[in-house]
Order: structure tokens, then sequence, then C-alpha cells
């Protein structure tokens, strides 16, 4: 009787420790332009934990941009019209025309995919398979890609903060929030300001088509094993990567996030429309 009087005080005292470690103190302001401001003071730390969070993920989407949220999320690394690039001017001109000819392919490609369902073609990647003017729309894609690369400084985003000394920078989609973080020194913290107002203002959707293939795989290759496809546990967004800097900003945030019944559940998070253009999704977002 005694032993299980002294397992059941253990428990509660266990459970009322796990409760109060949960307990989060949050300063919160509202600035003139309605953004509110969470703080969580850490005294004797460097470092701040920064983040922000739009209240948008899969629960914005429907049908025909399925998957865009997660898109976004990878394209907001891409830059803007001061970090990213060598010459703006040349590299909208570049992404204006890489626009045009991507409608077109698209165009060839939905002629290609009704002539394999008549059964005149078997195979879609057979390049014999393609209309002359699918090939060549094809070769004049891969010049303005291959010219567009001369004026794209890759990850310099990372390569700013990380030589501000900042570590840790990531992000996550889920249903209805989308979060940003990173953790910087706190005589940076200007600096992140700069940065992030910069990426939200000006976003510059730099190497949309490969970008938006790559995501395409990643959620087909993650898709639920009901599907009958291959699953591979994805690594970069997951929250078990999340840093403890991060999980504060995220149980901060919940006040601001409220729960919301998403339209398309976590199983049909993969459903990336990859057909989708750059000119569309920007004027989604």
């Amino acid at each position: 009787m005694m032993h299980k009087s002294i397992v059941l005080a253990l428990a509660i005292l266990l459970w009322a420790t796990a409760l109060c470690a949960q307990q989060v103190s949050v300063q919160e302001y509202v600035l003139p332009n309605g953004l509110r401001l969470l703080m969580i003071p850490k005294k004797g730390d460097p470092n701040v934990a920064a983040g922000w969070i739009a209240k948008v993920g899969s629960v914005n989407e429907h049908s025909g941009i399925t998957g865009l949220s997660h898109l976004f999320e990878h394209m907001m690394f891409k830059g803007t019209h001061t970090i990213g690039t060598t010459d703006i001017v040349k590299d909208l001109q570049l992404m204006a025309r890489m626009d045009s000819v991507k409608a077109e392919i698209q165009k060839e490609e939905q002629d290609q995919l009704r002539r394999l369902r008549l059964g005149l073609i078997s195979n879609l990647e057979d390049p014999r398979n393609r209309s002359p003017r699918h090939n060549e729309l094809l070769q004049d894609l891969a010049r303005i890609e291959k010219e567009e690369k001369e004026f794209i400084v890759k990850n310099e985003f990372d390569q700013i903060y990380t030589s501000a000394g900042a570590s840790g920078e990531n992000a996550e989609t889920s249903e209805d929030y989308t979060l940003y973080f990173i953790n910087v020194p706190s005589n940076k913290l200007e600096l992140w300001f700069w940065m992030e107002s910069d990426r939200l203002l000006s976003p510059v959707f730099r190497e949309f088509y490969s970008e938006r293939d790559v995501v395409h795989e990643e959620r087909t290759m993650s898709a639920p094993a009901s599907l009958g496809i291959l699953i591979r546990p994805r690594r970069r967004n997951s929250p078990i990567a999340i840093s403890a800097g991060s999980n504060r900003i995220l149980r901060a945030s919940r006040r601001c996030v409220p729960a919301k019944s998403s339209r398309w559940p976590k199983s049909e998070w993969w459903r990336l429309q990859k057909p989708i253009l750059r000119s569309k999704s920007v004027s989604i977002r």
C-alpha cells in the first residue's frame, strides 16, 4: 500500500513539474501597422530565437492550388530585389521570358497528354513523342535558365545570416500557419528585421520551375502509403528538426493562430499542382 502511495505521489509530482514547465511567460505588443509582437525574455542568452508566423497554410488552398503553401515556403528563400541577384533588371526580364516559354510548353504538354490518352503515343518522356515545336521550346528554356544562372547569387540569405553569426535558419508549413525562424546574435537583431521585412515586401521567385519540381517530388515521396507510392522521411521541415528557440516561438504564437478545420487533410499535402506557372502563384500570393 505504501509502495503504491509513493508511486502515485511521484506521478503527481512529475505531472505537476511538466505542467509548470509548459508555462511560457509572453510579453505581447501590437505595433502601429497591426503586427503582433510576442517576446519571451531569456536572461543571459547572447542569442535571440527570432521568427515570424503567417496565418496561412493548406487550409487556404483549394482545388488547383493544393500544395502551393509549401511551395511558397521554399520560394521565400530565393531572395528579393536586393538579395540573391547581381542585376535585378536583367533577372526580372529573364524570368518574364521564361514564364512565356513555360506557358507555351504547357500547351504542348497538354496536347502530348491528349495523344497519350488516344493511344497515339505510349511514353511521355520519349523526345520522339514530342512535336518539333515542343523540343524547340525546351531548348529555349534551357538557354534562358543557363543565362539566368549568371545573375543569381545562390543561398545569399543564408550567406548573409551566417556571416553575421546566425544559425538554424529554417521554416515550417502546417495546415493553418507558416513559420520562419532563426537564431541570431542579439546585436544583429536589426539585421534580422531588415532581412525579413525585405523578404515579405519584395520576394522574387527565382528558379521557380526547378524548385516546383523538387517540391512536387518531395510531396510525392512523402505521400500516404495507401496510395501505393514509395514513402521517404521528410527531413527539412520535420517538426523534430525545429530548434528549441523556434519551439518557444511556436508555442507563444498559438494565441495568434486559432485552430481551423483544414479544407485539405494532411494526407492530401502531397498533391502539389505541378503544372502551375510562376505568374499564377505570384498573383495568389
